[in-house]
């Protein structure tokens, strides 16, 4: 017998094998307490936004890359460079309501764990006049380019209004229109001293047929300076800044002035 002839070799056998049974117990009693670690439940973060908004607000936190307390530090400090006016407009969407106050204050006192939002929304709601500091961060960040593009502007109009005062060649055509115009009106060349200046696009819109051709008073003026006053047609050259000028719209000019007025007085309430 098989068994007979390896009675020598069982006991060291049975040695081997037993402390590997002893092992393979061993493993699958540590696989049963890791399956039973896994299984473990895990403790539900605290929400208590308005599911939309605790997803946006996420969002706009990754994509900022700032948490509370760098934010916190940048208001207290003025800094415009961490917080600057790209960030700010984004974190002033998620200003908490009167509502949301509400919820952080009821929330305050528990030693809850809270989601990302809720969690920012809990630290922000605890910086004194939190938006008012936005707001004045955000005036600080943009002041400077309010100005520049005041005086931009205001360049523009100034040099654009200094072509038109020093260009001789386009007093001349204007004398010129004003000349015609009293013919027309009068039949002499006595009449109106000067006219609006926004008269002169009438001059399109003044039209007559002559050798069987339509012809307005802009073409009949063009062809008379080109024909008699070839050397005014240089009037172009001295009006450099007109095209600038052109772009000016006063009242978004006054539109500045009135945020900057805005802006200043709100940082001193």
């Amino acid at each position: 017998m098989v068994l007979e002839e390896l009675s020598d070799e069982l006991p060291k056998f049975e040695d081997i094998f037993s402390a590997f049974q002893h092992k393979k117990k061993s493993a699958q009693s540590n696989n049963d307490e890791d399956s039973q670690l896994v299984k473990a439940p895990t403790k539900k973060l605290v929400t208590f936004l308005d599911p939309k908004r605790s997803q946006n607000c996420c969002i706009m936190l990754r994509a900022v890359k700032l948490d509370s307390k760098q934010i916190r530090k940048a208001l207290m400090t003025a800094d415009h460079h961490n917080l600057s006016k790209d960030i700010i407009p984004e974190l002033l969407k998620f200003c908490p309501t009167e509502e949301e106050y509400a919820l952080v204050k009821m929330y305050e006192a528990t030693d809850e764990k809270f989601d990302l939002a809720e969690q920012f929304f809990m630290d922000i709601s605890k910086i004194d006049h939190y938006e008012d500091r936005l707001k004045a961060l955000q005036f600080k960040c943009c002041f400077q380019e309010y100005v520049d593009d005041i005086f931009t502007m205001i360049n523009w109009y100034d040099s654009a209004s200094n072509d038109l005062i020093k260009s001789k060649n386009f007093k001349d055509i204007l004398q010129i229109i004003l000349a015609l115009g009293n013919y027309m009106n009068s039949g002499n060349r006595g009449g109106a001293y000067g006219f609006q200046i926004n008269s002169i696009v009438k001059l399109v819109d003044t039209k007559t047929v002559y050798n069987g051709r339509r012809i307005s008073l802009m073409n009949y003026l063009a062809n008379l300076i080109q024909n008699t006053y070839p050397d005014v047609l240089k009037f172009r050259d001295e009006l450099k800044h007109v095209e600038d000028g052109v772009k000016v719209n006063p009242s978004i000019i006054q539109s500045l002035f009135v945020i900057m007025k805005s802006g200043i007085r709100d940082i001193k309430t």
